[in-house]
């Protein structure tokens, strides 16, 4: 006997012996042999294993119509494939799926093979071989893969929802939307129990709508066990069933259910914030879906959407940092009014605007008489609340298209628009004049203000200037009221008059006469390494004398010098600093890295490489000791060509400095874009930090994003000793400021470096040192606590409060416990250990606004003793 095939029929006998029984009895797989030519092709034999696999017994079985196997499904497409390879007297091979009484399903692969009678015949066969074989498993597994590959793919669909989605709202619907695309399920919803207990629907999708009439299962209660998604809400854990219609105690919702078609339903929890916050609710039509395998995806898909819905919070928070950062960008901070910076774009577009259709516009500076005195006899925060007070008073008496701006200190610019006449001024500076008059009440109310100031006005077009010069013209007319006799008759304000405000003309011709001169000098002030104390860098700062042994500062003279004078002063300076530092080296044994500012003039000619080249040649200083300074906030940085002689500049071996960053909003952009090696903090950062210790976190994150980005920090500003500490505590790369020395000629800057002794901590600490030792403590604990595991390494604040660097000096100072610093410290501490009792999972936010409560008291207690 030969096994048949699909491409030969084989030669089949019954034989009488009993050889054939014996060998087809020992198969695995079950056979049957069936009468060809009876119309019912009744079962003549069937092995042990058919008896096994299909449970009909032999007895049953012979004699009796071979429906191979259909059960109750009869519709299957294999069936036609039998019925045709029956007709034609071929052989076939198909996978027929019998369904039992108990609705169960078992999957037979068949393989059936005509036999005739002699090697050689043709026409009908006298038999049909049936071998089968169970691949009820393979099929359960193939299903199961396909059920999984849709979970996968909805999977990776979500994962793009975490970078596109948009608002809360649109993210949840199109995560139902996708889930519902995978085809498993007739019903997707997101829901979120309310404060009276209810799950309210935030977004479905599906071919089935579940409406809040018949669903909204209450998460509170006696009767939230009967219902799945109280389950899940409640223990914060998937709950599922695989037939909901035989759940015990689910008929709450078992009629909807079933006239829906739906079977299995599972709930999942979803996280925000690292806690529970809605419900990822699923529903099939099909009872078993939720395989262990399923199940784990499910929970992945619900972890991933909380992960967008933390994205599309800290995206939230950043766009509103961002706009908050703008806005700084424009705005002055103390009293909400434009500065320097968004006056200039405003005013370039007013002048644009004036030029096209006409009219005037006044630009006026504004200054308060004697504001010194103010700050003197009533402190910075009296001061700080009278220009708060008077510039809402300007913005009320100026129209609302005027602009009320401020450049610093008690400098305000007033600019007015839609001027017809020269006359239309005069109601307009009555109206400014009468909200200066009157007088300010000074907080706590005890201390009331009669104030004066003055007014210096220039108009456009008559005054054909740009932005900038307008403002230096209303300085110069400001400058010149305020020489004058300051009684109580004394005029507000003052027109821009060319012909008699000559200071400006004489100064400018001095200026450009003794640098032509010779009268340039160069003063040095180094930077410190802040771990090792050493000298690593001098900037160089360009000094004019003025012929009568005065200098004059670079904010009084490099405007001046026009682009020839400006260029020459930057290469001049360059030169010089290249010949002190070799000098130094030969003398001093110190291979000092030297810093110049160099002025974007010099990038915009394609001059700067050539003229680094010929400086280094000349004065034989490696270009790797060259540091060339840029200002962040100038325009051109953001053109290709600057990059592209930046990244040439670099290839030559200098190193390139991004100075004053944070002075403008561009300026962590431009870390990113401009090939840089240092970042210098623009020192109004550091200067003021003992006024606003809140400041450090700031000046920690730019010391941490420079890390970061490979580049070395420099804090600039560090004016005091104090300052010098606490930089070192945050852990700053290098410090530059007169807290280490002042600038300072090169001769007398050859004296300090060789006499140069790094100072020693003070063995008490001040107050700003203490606390930026205290936010680098909570900060490293924060850390350790998160991603150590058990046992952790000894932490800062598990110490006894009186131990840590502010109770330390709290003690030393002699503080009481209900002083406001030692209670906001010891607010800091308790916050703390209730983050430690709560987990390395729970949200830091209140330890960290306790740090700020601190930073914020200990800056009241520093102005206070200032």
């Amino acid at each position: 006997m030969r096994s048949p095939s699909n491409s030969e029929p084989a030669a089949w006998d019954m034989p009488s012996a009993a050889g054939w029984r014996a060998t087809l009895a020992a198969m695995d797989q079950g056979v049957m042999i069936v009468d060809a030519r009876e119309p019912d092709f009744p079962l003549l034999y069937v092995n042990p294993a058919y008896c096994r696999l299909t449970g009909i017994s032999a007895e049953r079985a012979l004699g009796a119509r071979a429906r191979f196997l259909q059960g109750d499904a009869g519709d299957q497409p294999a069936l036609q494939e039998v019925r045709a390879a029956l007709a034609e007297a071929r052989a076939c091979r198909v996978e027929l799926c019998s369904r039992g009484a108990d609705g169960r399903d078992t999957w037979i692969a068949l393989q059936l093979s005509p036999l005739f009678d002699g090697v050689q015949a043709r026409g009908r066969p006298r038999y049909y071989l049936g071998v089968l074989e169970d691949v009820t498993r393979r099929r359960v597994q193939q299903r199961e893969h396909e059920t999984t590959q849709g979970l996968y793919r909805a999977l990776l669909a979500e994962e793009e929802l975490v970078l596109s989605a948009g608002d809360l709202g649109d993210m949840l619907q199109k995560a139902c939307e996708r889930l519902a695309d995978s085809g498993l399920f007739q019903a997707v919803l997101v829901g979120r129990a309310g404060q009276q207990g209810f799950v309210d629907l935030l977004a479905q999708a599906g071919s089935v709508h579940v409406g809040e009439d018949w669903y909204r299962p209450n998460v509170l209660g006696e009767q939230s066990e009967r219902s799945l998604a109280a389950r899940a809400w409640n223990t914060r854990t998937l709950q599922y069933s695989n037939d909901y219609l035989a759940e015990a105690g689910m008929d709450q919702y078992r009629d909807s259910v079933c006239r829906l078609g739906m079977r299995a339903v599972a709930m999942v929890p979803v996280p925000r914030g690292g806690h529970r916050w809605a419900l990822l609710g699923v529903a099939s039509g099909r009872a078993g879906v939720f395989t262990p395998a399923v199940l784990e995806l499910l929970e992945r898909v619900a972890r991933l959407l909380g992960h967008a819905l933390d994205a599309f919070d800290l995206r939230r928070r950043l766009q509103q940092e961002h706009h908050h950062i703008s806005w700084l960008a424009e705005h002055d901070p103390l009293t909400g009014l434009l500065n320097r910076r968004g006056l200039r774009t405003r005013l370039q577009e007013l002048l644009a605007q004036v030029d096209a259709q006409g009219g005037f516009v006044a630009v006026g500076i504004l200054d308060f008489d004697d504001f010194k005195q103010i700050n003197d006899n009533h402190g910075h925060a009296a001061g700080d609340a009278l220009l708060r007070t008077v510039a809402a008073r300007l913005v009320e008496a100026v129209r609302s298209s005027d602009m009320v701006a401020r450049l610093g200190g008690d400098e305000i610019v007033l600019v007015m628009q839609g001027l017809v006449a020269r006359e239309d001024l005069e109601p307009m500076l009555t109206r400014i004049r009468q909200c200066i008059v009157e007088p300010v009440t000074l907080p706590p109310g005890d201390s009331v203000l009669q104030i004066r100031a003055s007014l210096g006005l220039t108009v456009y077009p008559e005054d054909a200037s740009d932005p900038d010069e307008l403002l230096r013209h209303a300085d110069q007319a400001l400058y010149a009221i305020k020489r004058q006799p300051r009684g109580s008759g004394a005029p507000f304000w003052r027109l821009y008059q060319p012909e008699v405000d000559r200071d400006r003309y004489r100064h400018l011709r001095l200026v450009r006469e003794r640098f032509a001169n010779g009268g340039l000098r160069v003063h040095y002030q180094p930077v410190v390494d802040m771990n090792s104390s050493r000298v690593v860098e001098v900037e160089a700062l360009a000094r004019l004398d003025d012929g009568h042994g005065r200098l004059i500062g670079p904010l009084d003279f490099i405007h001046q010098l026009g682009r020839d004078g400006l260029v020459a002063m930057t290469v001049a300076v360059l030169r010089q600093a290249a010949e002190d530092a070799l000098r130094w080296q030969r003398e001093c044994g110190a291979e000092l890295a030297v810093a110049v500012n160099i002025d974007p003039l010099l990038l915009a000619s394609g001059e700067a490489l050539d003229t680094v080249r010929e400086v280094a040649a000349s004065s034989g200083l490696p270009p790797q000791r060259m540091v060339l300074e840029l200002l962040e906030h100038n325009d051109f940085l953001s053109f290709a060509s600057a990059q592209d002689t930046l990244t040439a500049l670099r290839a030559f071996g200098c190193r390139i400095a991004l100075d004053d960053v944070g002075s403008a909003y561009s300026s962590l952009l431009r870390v990113k874009e401009l090939p840089i090696d240092i970042i210098k903090l623009d020192q109004g950062f550091i200067r003021g930090l003992a006024d606003n210790p809140q400041d450090l976190r700031f000046v920690q994150s730019l010391a941490q994003l420079a890390r970061g980005l490979g580049v070395d920090f420099v804090a600039e500003g560090a004016e005091t000793p104090d300052i010098v500490d606490a930089l070192r505590a945050l852990r700053v790369q290098q410090a530059q400021g007169w807290g280490i020395a002042r600038p300072m000629p090169a001769p007398e800057f050859e004296n300090w470096l060789t006499a140069w002794q790094p100072r020693r901590g003070p063995s008490q600490p001040g107050l700003l040192s203490c606390v930026a030792q205290q936010l680098v403590a909570l900060d490293t604990d924060l850390l350790i606590a998160r991603h150590y595991p058990e046992p952790k390494p000894p932490l800062i604040m598990s110490r006894d409060p009186s131990e840590g660097p502010v109770g330390r000096w709290l003690l030393a100072a002699g503080l009481s416990g209900q002083h406001p610093l030692s209670m906001a410290y010891a607010e800091l501490y308790a916050m703390f250990r209730d983050w430690m009792s709560a987990g390395p999972d729970a949200d830091d936010a209140m330890a960290q606004s306790a740090l700020d409560h601190l930073l914020r008291c200990a800056g009241d207690y520093l102005r206070a003793q200032a």
